[in-house]
């Protein structure tokens, strides 16, 4: 694990020697919010589930990560061009949420390394997931707010032992990037 996060900080580390002044500037995986999907897949790769109500983003699964376990990537439906709005990057904990935590502690770093001041910041830990109707599932962020809109999460979430269970949930980190136009979606997706 510990090569990992060497790896993830030297790659976060050589992005650029000036600070983020947006989520455009940060890179997952070589992918960064504006970049063409058609520069990493092939359409013919690229399978998509509509995950919010409106369908106004699609989002498919890149199935060629180096680091992470999974990296979904969502685009406006009807954009023929397949511009990145959102990347998601995901690691999966089998039971081992501390290891999460710290996991997110270090990608956390390199993301204030990155961006410096130039984003405002908010953290908390220990919330309650409102997708889990047990109320046992608990969820830990901190997320980056740039002045043009963007932002930057990253976050762990401890799933709780009836949705481990019965859904096969696995607990997961997440470094996720998000454009203007994505963001103020989210907040206005009801």
């Amino acid at each position: 694990m510990r090569i990992f996060i060497a790896v993830l900080v030297l790659i976060f580390s050589f992005q650029s020697w000036t600070k983020a002044d947006g989520v455009t500037d940060l890179e997952i995986e070589g992918m960064s919010i504006g970049d063409s999907l058609l520069d990493f897949m092939d359409e013919s790769e690229m399978y998509y589930l509509f995950l919010y109500e409106d369908k106004s983003f699609k989002t498919t699964y890149y199935d060629k990560p180096k680091i992470y376990d999974a990296i979904q990537i969502s685009v406006k439906s009807d954009d023929k061009n397949y511009i990145i709005h959102n990347i998601s990057a995901k690691i999966y904990y089998n039971k081992n949420y501390n290891d999460c935590l710290k996991n997110k502690k270090e990608i956390t770093e390199s993301f204030k390394s990155i961006i410096g001041s130039n984003a405002k910041t908010q953290s908390e830990n220990n919330i309650k997931r409102s997708f889990d109707p047990t109320g046992n599932s608990t969820w830990s962020y901190y997320a980056f707010y740039f002045a043009d809109g963007s932002a930057a999460q990253v976050f762990c979430t401890d799933w709780s032992e009836e949705l481990l269970k019965s859904k096969s949930y696995v607990d997961e980190l997440k470094a996720a990037l998000y454009s203007i136009e994505f963001s103020n979606f989210l907040l206005n997706d009801k």
